[in-house]
């Protein structure tokens, strides 16, 4: 019985050493092209200036019209 858990260890230890031999990627080194620049965001997605944003229109509680 113990020469079976001896030959599944070397078993497991010759699958691990050998199963993880070609999972490197070889254009992991590779420098990756960068933008120019980035794209400009758009107004929906830009944060709004609160300096420049329109104040909100707040209803008057008198006249509920």
């Amino acid at each position: 019985m113990k020469s079976l858990y001896l030959l599944f260890a070397l078993l497991l230890a010759l699958v691990l050493f050998f199963g993880t031999a070609g999972c490197e990627d070889p254009t992991e080194n590779e420098p990756q092209p960068q933008a120019e620049e980035p794209a400009p965001e758009t107004p929906e997605r830009a944060d709004p200036d609160p300096e420049t944003m329109p104040a909100p229109e707040i209803p008057d509680p008198v006249n509920n019209n």
